[in-house]
């Protein structure tokens, strides 16, 4: 074997969960499992901490618990598809599109795209994202900003919003664009 076919057995063995049968097993440091578990869970922590930094609003819509379970059910549902750290939670709102549990809150996944489409404008994938939602998203979003000051209150009989997200000076701006 030369070393890119042990880095991807080792890779495996790690997502996987599986033994690689070239491992040398050393019980005085822990069992094969124990040792890549040590992994799992380093891998585990960086793409939490990332879901947490990323969908913010969303976690402020229904709180730090909650949130938590969702994300932790979606990484162990969701394998690693990519090894770029940017990528984990790109399919994050048609997760919670289909989770009874965030049926309580049906906004949360148009919420969750906003700002997976947020994070694509800065990375500079796209100059710019439409995001269409029947909800009233640029206010439900205002109010899940550090710097928000009032209560947090759904507005009433609102309509469909179109938001268009760009990029100017270095920094992401949103302009919710009326439909008529």
């Amino acid at each position: 074997m030369n070393l890119t076919d042990y880095q991807q057995a080792f890779l495996h063995a790690v997502i996987d969960q599986t033994t690689p049968k070239w491992c040398i097993q050393n019980e005085d440091k822990g069992s094969l499992q124990q040792r890549l578990k040590i992994y799992r869970d380093s891998i585990f922590g960086t793409h939490l901490k990332a879901l947490h930094k990323l969908f913010a609003s969303c976690e402020r819509l229904v709180g730090e618990p909650f949130f938590l379970q969702l994300c932790e059910q979606y990484l162990d549902l969701t394998p690693f598809h990519t090894p770029h750290l940017d990528d984990v939670g790109s399919d994050f709102s048609a997760f919670l599109a289909t989770h009874p549990s965030a049926e309580q809150v049906p906004y949360l996944a148009d919420m969750a795209r906003l700002e997976w489409a947020w994070h694509e404008v800065l990375r500079n994938e796209t100059q710019q994202r439409l995001i269409t939602s029947n909800y009233p998203l640029v206010a439900l979003w205002k109010c899940c900003q550090p710097d928000y000051q009032g209560d947090f209150v759904l507005p009433e009989n609102s309509s469909p919003e179109k938001i268009m997200l760009f990029q100017k000076d270095q920094s992401v701006h949103l302009r919710q664009i009326n439909i008529r």
